[in-house]
């Protein structure tokens, strides 16, 4: 090829290549894929896929037919990438159900929720192979309940849920869901948590129990708790750790657990039920001191609560979607990654997905250009040198 068409051909190739970086860079959100702005909605980690699975929730707070979701989405953090999965059947249209990862069998376990009709006590597994959802038929069950806690106890390979309400009430059980045969069995102790809703719980492999946080307890004084207790899964008995600091109260907030660090994060809530006012705080709890410590990081997600929040095993980051300052005004469809190495807060961009493949393309073309040049010049060379002897 002519040197000056070489250069022709790098040209366009360059120019185009810049020209659609111009483009992508101005795409707004809407363009792509991402869920609807919602609250209520629950997440986990995929371990296998190394993927986000994020399920339901609600787009309003109109508690109407069409205010509930039914959908199923994934997030791929290193692709910056979300996709919907379709299933031939699901649970249906709820907010606030409870959901766990089940590595045993690479599967996605949810229970019960609630929509404009309905309390749930169903039990519903979605299969991280083929992404379809199917009923799991039982007969002895936890009550019809939303917002309860749901984690996977490693020590015994079962899932330990506690709390939660209903129409009428709070709940301040524990059941087991035996992973092998499907099944639910109460657990009599003889100290727990009050009843409650809107807690969160998470497993700590470091001391090898369930912690759980706050959340909203019955009674007319409409009281929100801070206090912190310890599911030890080797005695499955509950136990109240007292700590110095503390964090305010509030439910509707989340924490997740930082693996590699070794210490919980925890992120908003809101304060109380007669007003909407929300926290905006991000506090980390220290299992080596047993010391909360709040973080005062710029930017965050802000004032907000019925988020969802979940570690990313793979990238060593808690990734937080959605939820709102009042349902009435806000409601997000925003997606935040926290640095528990660093304690920074960072908005991740859907946007510039499209935008780092282009750059990326744009690399590799100056690098192939270059390497035309250089294996031309050594053509030329060798014409040279053969002409010469």
């Amino acid at each position: 090829m002519k040197k000056a068409n070489l250069f022709f051909v790098v040209f366009s190739i360059l120019s185009f290549t810049l020209m659609s970086c111009s483009l992508v860079s101005s795409m707004i959100l809407d363009d792509i894929a991402v869920p609807t702005a919602r609250s209520g909605h629950n997440m986990l980690y995929d371990a296998v896929n190394e993927d986000i699975i994020l399920f339901g929730g609600m787009k309003d707070n109109n508690n109407v037919e069409g205010s509930y979701l039914n959908d199923t989405w994934l997030y791929n953090y290193s692709e910056n990438h979300w996709s919907e999965v379709q299933s031939s059947i699901g649970p249906g249209d709820r907010n606030t159900p409870a959901m766990v990862y089940d590595p045993t069998k690479e599967r996605v376990i949810l229970f019960g929720g609630i929509n404009q009709d309905y309390f749930f006590n169903d039990t519903w597994e979605l299969d991280l192979n083929t992404y379809e959802w199917s009923k799991i038929e039982t007969v002895n069950t936890p009550g019809f309940v939303a917002d309860a806690g749901l984690v996977f106890d490693e020590v015994n390979q079962e899932i330990v849920l506690f709390g939660g309400h209903w129409q009428f009430g709070y709940f301040e059980e524990t059941w087991i869901f035996n992973v092998n045969d499907d099944t639910w069995t109460k657990l009599n102790t003889t100290v727990f948590p009050t009843q409650r809703y809107g807690h969160r719980m998470v497993y700590s492999t470091k001391k090898q129990s369930i912690v759980l946080f706050a959340g909203h307890a019955y009674n007319v004084s409409d009281t929100v708790n801070n206090d912190m207790w310890i599911y030890d899964c080797l005695s499955k008995e509950w136990s109240e750790l007292i700590t110095d600091p503390v964090p305010p109260t509030r439910y509707w907030h989340d924490i997740a657990y930082d693996e590699v660090n070794e210490k919980i994060v925890m992120f908003g809530g809101r304060l109380n039920w007669f007003n909407f006012d929300c926290r905006g705080d991000t506090w980390e709890f220290d299992e080596e001191t047993n010391q909360w410590n709040e973080i005062s990081t710029e930017p965050n997600p802000g004032e907000r609560m019925t988020f969802s929040m979940v570690y990313h095993e793979e990238a060593e980051r808690i990734i937080l979607f959605g939820g709102n300052e009042n349902p009435y005004t806000s409601i997000f469809n925003d997606l935040w990654e926290y640095n528990p190495k660093r304690s920074q807060w960072k908005q991740i961009d859907i946007s510039k997905t499209n935008f780092d493949v282009t750059l990326y393309n744009l690399l590799a073309i100056i690098m192939l250009a270059s390497l035309i040049q250089r294996s031309s010049k050594r053509r030329k060379d060798k014409r040279y040198f053969i002409r010469k002897s």
